[in-house]
């Protein structure tokens, strides 16, 4: 029986390092480098040697010790976690409904995929992806709590985006990765329907490019306050976006890029969500095929697998019976090359059943709730520049939700994912410790 894999899985170079230990000088210094610094600096720059650390050294990196992979961002994760400890940063603390739900998905998918294997292994692996998930959104949310922590965050990857562009400017001019010694991603650059596919140290072309686009929200935000370096940090991404040559990041960036033009509707939304609905039940009932048919059809480099992910989702669809209470060990027999779940949502249902969907779609919807709410009290309090940040946070989990439909996430990707759901939990829980903002909880939940 084929197992269920995701498109890391897949990938013969992560085959290559997984389960042993892999570790160059070069990112052991640099490990060694972001965990002093990790430990060293104030609370609101902590951030940053994760950062840089997710940028610049290849997920290959890691040490594996009695059969258990630590991979050098769960190392840094447990050095972040030793410094909130140790200096008690993890006061104050107030828990919102979607802490409460990112605790309880990672536990839903824990117990399912365990039960579903039965095995020690199983269990294994799932912990190492809790500590992955719940570690660095629980840090994210200690360490980051308003509104300038979220701008200096942003401001962290707009001064990153400019040499991180520079290697992609390398590797797309002579078809070599520098990272590549690294481990973990090709030397000679993949080359698919005659384009380069660039990834630096990221773990896939396609999560190089989603990785920007999630970032260009909060890069647009920062350009409206005057911010000169995010004008050329929007630059570098669309460069890192468009040289990583795969669909899922340029369908990803259009819909970030709409969903910041709509802000002139923020107050018209409801209407906008109604026209959408009605808009797809007007397409399920002229199309022949299903509406998610739609998404064999987007092809931005001329050689996307976008057929793939649509037979992936109607397969899952169709099997429904099969992985609805626990998931299913495989979906090979599901049809050709199935067994390759590159798609998140379909990857929530078949490694941990519905109710694992049903709680990564409630933390989905809850994060809109919170940007949404954030940005109508920040409005109300004439607050333009929380508004407009309230805003971004809001397109970059619409960005997010995007790329889930092209590909499931793994390696330094999964870092923004945790930093965006932690963002806007961290600012509602901030507006309980402000007296002129006290009124948001009841708004967002509304």
């Amino acid at each position: 029986m084929t197992p269920v894999i995701d498109l890391m899985e897949a990938d013969p170079f992560y085959q290559a390092f997984y389960g042993k230990t892999t570790v160059d000088p070069f990112g052991l210094v640099m490990l060694l480098i972001c965990a002093v610094m990790a430990m060293s600096l104030p609370r609101r720059w902590t951030f940053l040697p994760v950062a840089i650390l997710s940028c610049f050294v290849s997920y290959a990196q890691r040490v594996v010790l009695f059969s258990l992979n630590f991979n050098f961002l769960r190392l840094l994760t447990i050095v972040v976690w030793l410094r909130i400890i140790l200096r008690k940063e993890y006061r104050p603390f107030i828990w919102t409904t979607l802490d409460y739900l990112v605790l309880w998905w990672a536990i839903s998918s824990t117990v399912s995929y365990t039960l579903l294997w039965g095995t020690s292994g199983a269990l294994t692996l799932k912990l190492g992806h809790a500590l992955d998930s719940v570690g660095v959104y629980f840090f994210i949310r200690m360490l980051v709590r308003d509104a300038e922590d979220v701008e200096r965050v942003a401001s962290f990857f707009m001064v990153l985006s400019i040499p991180v562009a520079a290697f992609f400017l390398i590797e797309r001019v002579t078809g070599h990765n520098l990272f590549g010694f690294l481990g973990g991603v090709p030397v000679n650059t993949v080359i698919r329907g005659g384009k380069l596919r660039c990834q630096g140290a990221f773990a896939h072309p396609i999560l190089a490019g989603a990785y920007w686009s999630v970032q260009i929200p909060l890069f647009m935000a920062a350009a409206l306050k005057g911010k000169r370096v995010a004008y050329i940090a929007i630059a570098c991404a669309l460069f890192i976006i468009a040289v990583s040559s795969s669909s899922t990041p340029v369908t990803s960036t259009l819909v970030g890029l709409i969903g910041m033009a709509f802000y002139v509707f923020r107050f018209q939304m409801r209407a906008v969500r109604r026209a959408a609905a009605a808009g797809i039940v007007a397409l399920a009932l002229i199309m022949k095929a299903p509406v998610y048919a739609l998404i064999a059809r987007v092809d931005f480099t001329g050689s996307s697998t976008g057929y793939h992910r649509y037979t992936l989702v109607d397969q899952a669809v169709k099997h429904f019976g099969e992985w609805w209470l626990i998931g299913v060990q495989s979906t090979n027999h599901w049809g050709a090359f199935m067994y390759d779940v590159a798609n998140q949502y379909v990857n929530e249902a078949v490694r941990g059943g519905l109710a694992t969907l049903v709680l990564f779609l409630a933390i989905i919807t809850f994060a809109f709730k919170y940007a949404g709410g954030l940005m109508r009290e920040a409005h109300a309090q004439n607050f333009r520049t929380e508004e407009i940040l309230a805003w971004s946070l809001g397109v970059t989990i619409l960005i997010h939700s995007a790329n889930f439909i092209g590909i499931g996430y793994f390696g330094q990707i999964t870092v923004l994912w945790y930093l965006g759901l932690a963002m806007c939990s961290g600012l509602v829980s901030a507006s309980q410790r402000l007296p002129q903002m006290r009124r948001l909880q009841s708004t967002v939940l509304q």
